[in-house]
């Protein structure tokens, strides 16, 4: 699911239809319809952002997704005619993974959103596999701390075998 948030409708429409064959794309017309766009079920995978709009700029956008912590994770890249380097580290500074200045290519555009999501998608499985892996690990010293409790009662008295169970605890 990708969110297009930029002011021109016509260039939403153009994001919308090269995407389309790729991925579910929602679009949002202002800073404040995309931070409700992003934080709705599901979230959005990544976020193609203008940084020129009326009300609120799309690096307070960036801001204020990145100080979330339910969409803080979501990539942002920002789509945008500000090519000046001054802007462009703006964007990097505040969280964003890419920044592609206009007027857009589609064919440049559609690799990088290939290439984030597929980063983004690489990093969700890594963290699921570290929690899985830590759970086991977890486990597995529990379990070590009944044996050698179990051990010691065995060896001495129930006394001192429960002490150990208790000092595990």
């Amino acid at each position: 699911l990708i969110l297009a948030v930029d002011d021109a409708h016509e260039l939403l429409a153009l994001m919308a239809k090269a995407l389309a064959a790729d991925y579910q794309v929602k679009t949002a017309a202002s800073g404040a319809a995309a931070l409700l766009a992003a934080a709705e079920t599901p979230h959005p995978d990544l976020v193609l952002l203008d940084v020129e709009m009326p009300g609120m700029s799309g690096f307070e956008v960036c801001k204020a997704l990145k100080e979330n912590p339910a969409t803080a994770e979501i990539p942002v890249l920002f789509l945008t005619g500000k090519g000046e380097s001054r802007y462009e580290a703006e964007g990097f500074t505040l969280g964003a993974e890419d920044y592609i200045t206009k007027p857009i290519n589609v064919t440049v555009l559609k690799l990088r959103v290939r290439a984030h999501v597929a980063l983004a998608n690489r990093r969700a499985e890594l963290e699921r596999m570290v929690r899985e892996r830590t759970e086991k690990l977890e486990t597995a010293h529990l379990e070590v701390i009944r044996c050698l409790g179990r051990a010691m009662e065995a060896h001495e008295s129930a006394a001192a075998g429960k002490r150990y169970q208790r000092m595990g605890r």
